[in-house]
């Protein structure tokens, strides 16, 4: 497996960085990779959301719940944290406020904060409701995910997060073909994944492959050349 775009993305100089992730297909492994990423590079990283996530096994991290509470809290050596304010019912973290997040990055114990700042239910495509994402407005890089496994299913329910906000963006039907020009107009539309607008701002598609491969270009270059508030368009390949 290749993980080049990780070396594609341009990590700030300035610490305690915050790197905020949204989006569908793949969002909560490319964290994960982006975490362990910069374990290699010897920094201590914090993964937290501003919604919900699933507690890690013990044997993929140390978990502290509630870590406003520990003030004094100090790494001595890299290491990756979850942390949440709670545990839900159903064995989820619930996540930091954008001002926790903001209080989080001021005592400078991790190097980097990486936020996961919406859901998907896990699948390949979403719209996104009024309320998200969650982006911490101090946030350095965000991150939108988009999965390519979803070119050619069908849209329902089974494919698409919150079906009818998406054929509203995209003017599709329930039972059409998810095509490229989906995605660009997930991009383009103020409702779509890049609603919030921050300064740096990339978008990962996930899940490239040789089937995929030509409508993922395109999806690249039309995307870079109508969204001035995209930065970079990078290729995650499929494992």
């Amino acid at each position: 497996m290749t993980l080049d775009y990780l070396h594609k993305l341009s990590f700030p100089k300035e610490q305690p960085c915050i790197i905020t992730v949204t989006g569908s297909g793949g969002k909560s492994t490319i964290l994960e990779e982006i975490a362990h990423y910069l374990l290699k590079q010897n920094h201590k990283v914090l993964m937290t959301t501003t919604t919900q996530i699933w507690i890690p096994s013990l044997s993929q991290a140390v978990t502290i719940l509630d870590l406003l509470n520990y003030p004094s809290f100090l790494l001595k050596e890299a290491q990756i944290i979850y942390s949440g304010s709670s545990v839900t019912e159903s064995h989820k973290l619930n996540g930091y406020t954008p001002t926790d997040i903001h209080l989080l990055q001021s005592r400078n114990q991790f190097d980097y904060l990486l936020i996961e700042g919406d859901g998907s239910k896990g699948k390949p495509l979403k719209a996104h409701a009024h309320y998200e994402p969650v982006i911490p407005d101090n946030s350095h890089i965000h991150v939108a995910v988009m999965g390519l496994q979803a070119l050619g299913l069908p849209v329902n329910q089974n494919n698409v997060h919150r079906l009818d906000l998406f054929c509203q963006i995209t003017g599709k039907n329930d039972g059409d073909l998810i095509e490229a020009l989906d995605f660009i107009h997930l991009c383009q539309s103020p409702n779509g994944y890049f609603k919030n607008h921050h300064n740096n701002q990339l978008l990962i598609l996930n899940r490239l492959s040789p089937k995929n491969k030509q409508a993922a270009h395109y999806i690249k270059q039309t995307v870079l050349k109508t969204c001035s508030h995209i930065k970079d368009v990078l290729f995650r390949e499929e494992i």
